[in-house]
């Protein structure tokens, strides 16, 4: 059951996002942003695939009690998640004229701060599944219900006194520093 609250509220900030921008920011605006999301979701693919393949060996390790290697997984996963997805990303912004030729996004500060967003999303959730191998779900979704909360209380500040790229931009610092905490929360477990 806890698991399927971390994916609710994993998704939160984004979704919350989406209601809160037609609130402050024009019809335009709005479908920039709703854009520029859905583009950049496009990163979680390379963080989903790797997460398929750690999965079993993670679990295997955690249900052996060897943490040693639970650790080294868990490394090995935010490695390969890290440059994947930020590779991709960085792929995306490269194609900045095609982006806007085909998808009409122009702002590239916009979709590059969503983009970074993915990419910490990604580490988060890496993490996520590292915690949830262990048992330890109820500290993951105590800091996605904590750290996302908080996100998006500074997105909704954000967007009532500022530009939309400035709002965005509390999205790559609440998914960074949700990475942060998971993946010390995973560091903590396996000692």
């Amino acid at each position: 059951m806890q698991l399927g609250w971390i994916t609710l509220s994993q998704q939160s900030l984004v979704w919350g996002s989406l209601l809160i921008v037609p609130i402050f920011f024009t019809a335009a605006e709005y479908v920039q942003y709703s854009l520029s999301v859905r583009l950049s979701a496009i990163v979680a693919l390379v963080m989903m695939a790797v997460n398929f393949a750690m999965a079993a060996p993670l679990a295997r390790a955690s249900s052996a009690g060897d943490m040693a290697t639970v650790r080294e997984l868990h490394s090995r996963t935010i490695r390969l998640v890290c440059l994947g997805s930020g590779g991709m990303a960085l792929g995306v912004l490269l194609l900045g004229a095609q982006i806007e030729k085909f998808f009409g996004i122009t702002s590239m500060l916009l979709l590059g701060a969503l983009l970074g967003s993915q990419v910490m999303f990604s580490i988060a959730a890496s993490s996520a599944l590292a915690l949830a191998m262990l048992g330890e779900e109820r500290k993951s979704l105590v800091a996605h219900a904590g750290v996302n909360g908080l996100g998006l209380l500074a997105f909704t500040a954000l967007a009532a006194t500022g530009p939309l790229n400035g709002a965005a931009s509390s999205l790559l610092i609440a998914n960074g520093a949700l990475s942060i905490v998971l993946t010390r929360c995973v560091r903590s477990a396996v000692g």
